[in-house]
């Protein structure tokens, strides 16, 4: 699914970027004679360049949020997992790991996720 949207991300950006250099270039040759057309040439790769270099970046940052929410939903599980083994556990010791597992899942709603929203 990631590999798709990545795809789908970059062959618009190519796109906007293949569209962007071609209405330039008509208004530049509509514009101005053989030395504009000249700056033309050289400028357009590099619109086109940086066109993709964006792309790029908004898909390596599209990853990167989906590789961590893939990591808190895993995180999670576990958590629960050992929240429901504690019940094969007797008593005192149930009560225990129990506690400690609400105890870690609120210390990192409370503390973890503030301070990653403050790291950015």
């Amino acid at each position: 699914m990631l590999a798709a949207i990545t795809i789908v991300i970059m062959a618009a950006a190519l796109a906007a970027g293949l569209f962007a250099n071609r209405l330039r270039r008509r208004r530049a040759e509509e514009a101005a004679g053989d030395e504009e057309a000249s700056i033309s040439d050289l400028i357009s790769p590099l619109e086109t360049l940086a066109v993709l270099l964006v792309a790029f970046v908004i898909v390596v940052a599209a990853e990167s949020y989906g590789t961590a929410g893939t990591g808190v939903g895993s995180e999670a599980h576990r958590v629960d997992q050992l929240y429901e083994v504690a019940d094969y556990a007797p008593e005192p010791q149930r009560e225990g790991v129990q506690g400690a597992a609400v105890c870690y899942a609120r210390a990192i709603m409370t503390y973890e996720w503030p301070a990653m929203v403050d790291r950015g």
